[in-house]
């Protein structure tokens, strides 16, 4: 493959959708890919315990987001799984695609990615990484992790053991690329409006009552329960289960800091302000889901007391946050729906 043109990734799967496409020929930013891949979700797991918390995800699963945006912007891919006992086949796949030029997206875990320093490793499975060809045995992928503006080196046994770490969730030697693009340019409009009917549907109407704006004040109701009686040492556990999960895997403030700037470019797109205003709010959320990091974040480290007045702060901010979401995006389906409305009378007036 020619010397790849780097486009620096902001976040590792939006980052390498964006760069197989811009390997296409095809540029797009990397907000309107989380934007039409619905990268934006809440749930908390109350009923399950994991690693001594209850479970909360603030991101969809991994690999969804490039799934959803390539179905919804009808660019044909492929996504393929590999069993933990198929390896070195799913390495030998690799090598084949990388030798027709194709760079490939693969599933790693943070902690076996070696070239990068003992401190930037972590056990996160899921971080996508852009595989974009081998030399002199090693090879060469695009990673939003380490040091910007360079390919980084791995060998291919640590890419095999990053790819099939069996720590939770098991990423199963997971791997996507994109062939070649369609003739026809993608359908941007009707992706986003797809994007952004599923986000709303899924924070607003899940049928599960702890997704969405809903499962935030299950878990801002926990809290205030919780600062009734409460063990410090329990509490911060949960804390730093938050913490990781709010901002080292992104689906919290960073996500929604995207987030903001999809409806910013949504607005150019459909040339409707609105969508700005929906795009300031948003930040002004993401800001907020930042401050409830920065306090899971502080009251997680050995030392610091979490006392009954925390826990009410928390769950105050919480509920702030659930309202401020609700009311959010009950705003921006109705704006979508009326942009949708819009669509269908020019086509038939057309």
């Amino acid at each position: 493959m020619e010397e790849f043109d780097i486009l620096e990734p902001v976040h590792c799967e939006t980052g390498t959708v964006r760069n197989i496409l811009h390997y296409h020929g095809y540029e797009i930013s990397e907000p309107m890919i989380l934007g039409i891949g619905s990268g934006i979700m809440f749930a908390y797991v109350s009923i399950i315990k994991y690693q001594g918390s209850h479970v909360l995800v603030a991101r969809p699963p991994h690999g969804s987001i490039c799934r959803n945006f390539f179905k919804r912007m009808k660019i044909p891919y492929t996504y393929k799984y590999f069993a933990y006992f198929q390896q070195k086949k799913s390495m030998r796949e690799l090598d084949r695609l990388l030798s027709q030029n194709i760079p490939v997206g693969v599933l790693t875990s943070v902690k076996d990615l070696m070239y990068l320093s003992q401190y930037e490793r972590f056990g996160f499975n899921g971080h996508s990484v852009l595989v974009v060809k081998k030399e002199n045995g090693l090879y060469k992928v695009v990673d939003n992790l380490g040091k910007t503006g360079e390919l980084k080196t791995i060998s291919p046994d640590d890419l095999q053991n990053a790819r099939f770490n069996m720590s939770l969730p098991c990423i199963s030697g997971q791997l996507y690329y994109v062939s070649e693009m369609p003739s026809t340019p993608p359908p941007i409009q009707e992706a986003i409006i797809k994007g952004i009917e599923k986000t709303c549907s899924s924070m607003l109407r899940s049928p599960i009552p702890l997704n969405g704006t809903h499962g935030i004040g299950v878990l801002a109701k926990y809290l205030r329960k919780r600062a009734a009686h409460f063990k410090p040492t329990k509490m911060r556990t949960q804390f730093l289960w938050f913490f990781r999960m709010l901002e080292i895997g992104s689906g919290g403030s960073g996500y929604r800091y995207i987030y903001a700037d999809f409806l910013k470019e949504t607005a150019t797109i459909f040339n409707n302000e609105s969508f700005l205003t929906l795009s300031q709010q948003m930040v002004k959320i993401a800001d907020t889901w930042r401050t409830v990091s920065l306090i899971t974040g502080r009251y997680s480290r050995e030392g610091t007391v979490i006392t009954q007045e925390i826990l009410m702060e928390l769950s105050d901010t919480l509920f702030t946050l659930q309202q401020m979401e609700h009311n959010l995006f009950m705003e921006l389906e109705k704006l979508i729906k009326s942009c949708k409305n819009t669509m269908l009378l020019q086509k038939k007036s057309c």
